[in-house]
């Protein structure tokens, strides 16, 4: 989880902010728009380590349901 994480910190300060989570959303080829990002962050009630384990799970159905 911590190798996962660090791929999405694309500026290595150790928290997931907004442009990190925009970034990997693209690079995993999803186009995530500003609300987009934002919608996630509320999903996971502000608390970023939610969002994380979000993300963490949408890259796994990734992988397993589109094979990218």
């Amino acid at each position: 989880m911590e190798d996962v994480f660090k791929v999405m910190d694309k500026d290595g300060d150790g928290r997931l902010s907004h442009d990190d989570l925009k970034s990997y959303m693209n690079r995993a080829g999803f186009s995530a728009t500003k609300e987009d990002i934002k919608a996630m962050i509320r999903l996971g009630g502000g608390d970023v380590k939610k969002v994380f384990l979000l993300m963490v799970c949408l890259r796994f159905w990734v992988l397993i349901f589109l094979g990218t």
